[in-house]
C-alpha cells in the first residue's frame, strides 16, 4: 500500500475521484507551508515554495494497480511528478510541477474555488 496525498480533481465529489474507488480514505489534512497552488483551468496544481501555504489534501490509502493508474492520469513523470511529504503522522505521496503558472488559488483549496469561481 502507498498512502497518496490529493488535493484536485480527485478529491471527493470531483471528476476523478472514482480512480479512487476501493481506496481507504484516511482524512483530510493540510500540508506543511510548502507549496503554492496554481489553477490550470479545470485542476490545479502545486508548486514547491518556501514563501508557500498549506494545501488542503486527502490521504488514500491505495493499492499497487490505484497508485500506477494515478501515475498514469497524473502524467508522471513527464507532467507532474512526485514526491513524499509528512502529513501530520502520515508519509505520503504528492504530486506536484516545477512551473509557474498565471492564477494562483491563495486559499490552497480547490473544491472552495471551484465552487465560488
Amino acid at each position: 500500500m502507498n498512502t497518496v496525498a490529493v488535493y484536485g480533481s480527485l478529491r471527493v465529489g470531483l471528476h476523478n475521484h472514482s480512480l479512487l474507488a476501493g481506496s481507504e480514505f484516511v482524512g483530510e489534512f493540510k500540508t506543511s507551508p510548502e507549496f503554492k497552488m496554481y489553477s490550470l483551468g479545470s485542476f490545479p496544481a502545486i508548486v514547491p515554495d518556501a514563501g508557500g501555504y498549506p494545501i488542503t489534501v486527502e490521504l488514500y490509502d491505495v493499492d499497487a494497480y490505484t497508485f500506477r493508474r494515478l501515475d498514469q492520469l497524473e502524467g508522471c513523470p513527464d507532467w507532474y511528478q512526485r514526491k513524499q511529504i509528512q502529513v501530520g503522522e502520515h508519509t505520503a505521496w504528492i504530486y506536484y510541477h516545477t512551473e509557474l503558472h498565471d492564477t494562483e488559488v491563495l486559499s490552497g483549496n480547490w473544491k472552495e474555488y471551484c465552487m465560488y469561481k
